[in-house]
C-alpha cells in the first residue's frame, strides 16, 4: 500500500534508527510498547502536544478535547461488546457489520501501531467505509485527520480487510 501524495513525507535521516531502538526509546521514554495511529497523526499538527500528552497526562484537557470525549462516549453509547470470533462469523456469512470503536492492531517497519476508527461499515469481509468523527469548530478536514484515516486503512488492510 502506497502513501497517498497529500501526506507530508518524512525528513530522511542519514543514522535512521532500527525497529528495536525505537521501540526501545518508546519503553523508555514513555512507557509505552506501540504507538497511536492518533498520535502519528497529532504529530503533524503538533509535536509537543503529543509528547506532553504521554508524559503528563494529568494535565487538564482543553475545551475541544473534552467536546471530542464526549462526542465519542455518545457514539459509542449504543454500541454492544462482540468477540472477533462473533465477529468473522457474522462477516464471514456476508452480513452487513458496523463496527463502532474497535481495537486493529499493525505494524510500520517494525514498530506496533494501534488504532481504534469511530466506525467501519463491513460488507461480509469487505470494509465498505470507514469514518473517523472530529468534534472542533472547523468543518474542514486537515492533513493530519486525513493521516489518521490512512492510518486505520493500513491497519485494516494488515488485519487482512
Amino acid at each position: 500500500m502506497s502513501v497517498p501524495s497529500w501526506i507530508p513525507r518524512p525528513r530522511v535521516h542519514r543514522n535512521k534508527p532500527s525497529a528495536q531502538q525505537v521501540k526501545k526509546r518508546l519503553e523508555q521514554t514513555y512507557g509505552i510498547n506501540y504507538v497511536r495511529a492518533a498520535d502519528i497523526s497529532d504529530q503533524l499538527f503538533c509535536e509537543k502536544k503529543v509528547e506532553l500528552r504521554l508524559l503528563r497526562p494529568e494535565i487538564k484537557k482543553g475545551a475541544s478535547q473534552l467536546a471530542g470525549l464526549a462526542g465519542h462516549e455518545e457514539l459509542a453509547a449504543e454500541a454492544r461488546p462482540i468477540s472477533r470470533k462473533e465477529l468473522l462469523k457474522q462477516m464471514a456469512s456476508g452480513k452487513k457489520v458496523l463496527l463502532r470503536e474497535s481495537l486493529f492492531s499493525g505494524r510500520h517497519r517494525g514498530i506496533p501501531i494501534r488504532g481504534k476508527p469511530d466506525i467501519v461499515y463491513f460488507d461480509g469481509m469487505r470494509p465498505l467505509f470507514l469514518v473517523d468523527y472530529k468534534f472542533g469548530t472547523k468543518r474542514e478536514a486537515y492533513p493530519n485527520h486525513r493521516l489518521q484515516v490512512a492510518l486505520y486503512g493500513m491497519l485494516l488492510h494488515q488485519n487482512k480487510f
